[in-house]
């Protein structure tokens, strides 16, 4: 496939993904590891970080899509993948398997009222 058809299959997912409300996250850290040290801290990672993608995509991407910000998106959109285990999905189908499962994941989650008052509230 050519490159801008990988554009278009991705762009659509990140865009379903990211049309919601937009929850305040705290500013990403790239050189921060993810911290799954326990199935409370694997959800808070997945959903601090579909937060950050959600924020870059309503507030910097949409209003002004550039190459710049759309490689960002993608490094963005890798980090709740990379929460998902993959392993048993054939490695071609993992990058389009992958956006469909984390964005539904973020979806569910996103929508149960106790998670959002356990996970999102900042000490």
């Amino acid at each position: 496939m050519a490159p801008r058809t990988y554009i278009r299959w991705f762009s659509l997912p990140l865009a379903l993904l990211l049309g919601t409300s937009i929850a305040l996250a705290q500013p990403v850290q790239p050189l921060k590891p993810a911290d799954r040290s326990s199935p409370r801290a694997a959800i808070q990672t997945f959903l601090d970080s579909g937060d950050a993608l959600r924020e870059f995509v309503a507030q910097d991407y949409l209003p002004s899509p550039s190459r710049t910000k759309y490689d960002h998106l993608l490094w963005l959109a890798g980090k709740p993948i990379a929460s998902l285990d993959l392993s048993a999905v054939p490695p071609v189908a993992r990058p389009k398997t992958g956006y469909a499962a984390a964005n539904a994941l973020y979806e569910v989650l996103s929508r149960i009222p106790e998670l959002a008052s356990l996970f999102r509230t900042r000490v």
